[in-house]
């Protein structure tokens, strides 16, 4: 009767119900100052392919997000420090 519940993928679940979460607060985190949103953006979508074996978003495109997740915290640093 309870046959499918040992065919779920349990561990696809979590990661998709993280990086879901980390997304979410990644998106608050572009309007909150003090939370890091690019970061969290990228390692959400880094679960995301761990999630589905890197066949649905593959190491370009996780390599993509963390290279552009480096470049916006640089950026973000360097707007902050900057003196005017």
């Amino acid at each position: 009767m309870f046959d499918w519940i040992s065919q779920i993928d349990w561990f696809a679940i979590a990661c998709w119900l993280g990086a879901i979460s980390l997304i979410i607060a990644g998106l608050a985190g572009t309007v909150i100052p003090a939370i890091p949103g690019l970061p969290l953006i990228a390692i959400g979508g880094g679960l995301i392919g761990w999630a589905g074996h890197f066949e649905l978003i593959g190491w370009g495109t996780i390599i993509t997000l963390a290279v552009l997740a480096i470049i916006g915290v640089i950026v973000d640093t360097v707007a902050q420090t900057a003196e005017i």
